[in-house]
């Protein structure tokens, strides 16, 4: 009887009892898990992501001033390591020309100097100036008779319309405090029409140019995101019971 109790009391087989390999398989695993959910941390940490924003502003006659505003950054999501800024702007100019009698009319020429500007919080310009603009002959001399347009009379009305459309990217990866934090940044764009020549031939006649100007800004925030808490809070709880079996069996 006393073997029996002997033999019983050390069994390892039974109910609620662990054998060495067995624990030993139990520890492994944990601690597995808890490094993967540490690598998957690592890895999300080191990830790439982006936010876009965008603003936009419609045609409107120029001259113009106008403010274009995008969100910041939430510093919440992680670490801002660059923003780019892709920019598309629009400069529409139509000139016309109409005359009230049945004599000949023409137009010499005709030309514009529209220029436009946006610019970053800090000043620094994403696009500006177009250049001339020229309808009929050129800027510094009139056209020459094979290129003279008769003016219709009316209720006919010469027209023709340029359109220049200007845009690029400008990336910036330093000087980013601009752009972080739970506010606006705010762009300025302006298009303006400083010089305007029209020239006619003969008398009786109406010329005129109009102008007008659009914009459109996409802004790319490009972070690396905080790493999850509830992952480093796993990997913590996975770690620490597989630890302190090894230590327990060591001692």
């Amino acid at each position: 009887m006393a073997r029996f109790l002997r033999n019983s009391s050390v069994g390892r087989s039974g109910p609620g009892c662990w054998k060495a390999g067995e624990m030993k398989r139990f520890v492994l695993i944990l601690a597995l898990l808890g490094l993967l959910c540490m690598a998957g941390s690592v890895a999300n940490a080191k990830a790439i992501y982006t936010v876009v924003r965008t603003a936009s502003m419609s045609t409107d006659w120029t001259d113009l001033n106008a403010t274009l505003s995008v969100a910041q950054f939430d510093p919440a999501l992680g670490t801002l390591n660059s923003v780019t800024f892709d920019v598309s702007s629009l400069f529409t100019s139509t000139l016309s020309a109409w005359k009230t009698v049945n004599t000949a009319q023409y137009v010499k020429w005709a030309v514009g100097d529209p220029t436009m500007d946006l610019s970053t919080s800090d000043g620094s310009s994403l696009i500006s100036s177009t250049g001339w603009l020229e309808f009929v002959g050129t800027k510094d001399a009139p056209a020459a008779v094979s290129n003279y347009v008769p003016i219709p009379k009316l209720p006919a009305v010469y027209s023709k319309t340029k359109t220049i459309t200007l845009g690029g990217s400008y990336f910036l990866d330093s000087g980013l405090s601009a752009y972080i934090g739970n506010g606006v940044v705010p762009f300025s764009f302006s298009a303006a029409v400083p010089n305007l020549n029209v020239r006619t031939q003969g008398g009786n006649n109406i010329a005129s140019i109009s102008t007008s100007a659009s914009a459109d800004l996409t802004v790319t925030y490009e972070y690396s995101p905080v790493p999850e808490p509830g992952t480093v809070v796993a990997a913590i709880l996975l770690l620490t019971p597989a630890g302190l079996m090894l230590r327990r069996r060591r001692a």
